[in-house]
């Protein structure tokens, strides 16, 4: 009859619908599963070194105090199609301020001075008229396609060591684990994965490292580094000269993209944030 045929189609629905069911179940389950083991400390970790060594570039904001001085800088570099550079750089001491511009291209790099405050006066007593160099563009070609400014910035000459805790730039999968490889052969970090801590900002997880880098290895790897991207400045350079005490570090990382958003040197109070991975260089 037809309620009987009804019956029998209605419980092999519910049977289609329960297995439909428990399969999207097990899906999820094995999702959530998977997903946590990609964002434990240690995985994400190694993560942000790959995503590190896979960009084509960054934006870096640094601040270091010392005394009444304090110094404060942002630079932002992209490799790949065309290498370019710019910094901003303040320097206030007391009542001085001085803030400069850096371009860098690899034919010539420009650098002005965008801003002089002083309470300095000449010989007369009269203010300093800073007017004439202010705003004035010096030029400097570069030889080979060498920009002394992309050098600095995408190696950290000019900062503290370690300013740059890891290498950024593009490079191809083998070069990336090849150099992931002597990272973790020589042990350039040593972190306790178990203490790392959680932390949320702007509703983003991230996690939170102490790290401590052995020198040499940090070193050799920069200079490795350098010589991927076809950078020549440390050609010349010895790591086994640079014998000191491991550096202490403070990482942090965002979960979800893998990020390195910030580095503290809590013995210099020297910081370091990291933004605007892969936006290329813009000069207005």
């Amino acid at each position: 009859s037809i309620s009987k045929l009804s019956k029998f189609f209605s419980r092999k629905y519910m049977v289609h619908w329960f297995i439909a069911g428990g399969a999207a179940l097990l899906l999820v389950s094995v999702g959530l599963w998977c997903f946590k083991l990609s964002v434990t400390p240690e995985r994400v970790f190694w993560g942000m070194l790959e995503q590190s060594l896979s960009t084509s570039g960054v934006s870096m904001h640094s601040v270091m105090e010392q005394g009444d001085a304090r110094l404060e800088q942002t630079v932002q570099y992209s490799l790949g199609g065309q290498n370019r550079a710019v910094s901003l750089t303040k320097l206030t001491q007391g009542q001085a301020e001085v803030v400069t511009e850096v371009i860098g291209t690899p034919e010539a790099d420009y650098n002005r001075y965008a801003h002089i405050k002083t309470d300095r006066t000449n010989a007369a007593g009269q203010p300093l008229d800073v007017s004439k160099v202010l705003n004035v563009w010096a030029k400097t070609e570069n030889t080979d396609n060498r920009s002394e400014m992309i050098g600095q910035a995408v190696l950290g000459l000019s900062l503290p060591l370690g300013g740059i805790p890891v290498p950024i730039g593009n490079l191809n999968s083998k070069q990336r684990s090849d150099l992931i490889n002597q990272i973790k052969n020589e042990g350039v970090y040593e972190v306790d994965f178990a203490k790392a801590k959680r932390e949320r900002k702007d509703g983003r997880l991230r996690y939170v490292y102490e790290a401590k880098v052995q020198v040499i290895p940090y070193v050799h790897l920069m200079k490795t580094f350098a010589k991927e991207v076809g950078l020549h400045e440390l050609e010349q350079l010895d790591p086994n000269n640079y014998q000191a005490a491991p550096m202490t570090i403070k990482l942090t990382i965002d979960v979800r993209s893998k990020h390195l958003v910030k580095m503290e040197i809590p013995e210099t109070g020297f910081t370091h944030q990291f933004s605007s991975y892969d936006v290329p260089v813009a000069f207005k």
